[in-house]
C-alpha cells in the first residue's frame, strides 16, 4: 500500500493539473446540459457522458493529491520513529 501511495503521489503538479482539467470539462458538460434542457437528443447524452468522464478524471487527480499528502505524513511518522528510539 505504501508503494502505491508513493507512486500515485510522486508528481503533485500533474495531479493538480489532471484535477483541474476534469473540473473544467465537468463545467463544460454542465453548460452543455443546461443549454439543452428540453427534450432528449444526442447533445444531452453527450453532456452526461462528458460529466461522467470528467468526474472520473477529477477523482483520479484528487486521489493523487491525497496520496501525496499521505505519503508525506507517513514519511514524517517514520522519521519521528527513527529519531525517538525510546518508543
Amino acid at each position: 500500500m505504501k508503494y502505491w501511495l508513493y507512486r500515485q503521489g510522486n508528481n503533485p503538479q500533474r495531479s493538480v493539473r489532471v484535477f483541474f482539467c476534469g473540473l473544467l470539462s465537468f463545467c463544460s458538460g454542465l453548460g452543455l446540459l443546461s443549454y439543452h434542457q428540453q427534450g432528449t437528443s444526442w447533445q444531452g447524452y453527450l453532456a452526461v457522458i462528458i460529466i461522467t468522464l470528467s468526474l472520473i478524471t477529477c477523482a483520479y487527480g484528487y486521489l493523487g493529491i491525497v496520496a501525496n499528502r499521505l505519503s508525506h505524513l507517513i514519511d514524517r511518522a517514520e522519521q519521528a520513529r527513527r529519531n525517538n528510539p525510546h518508543d
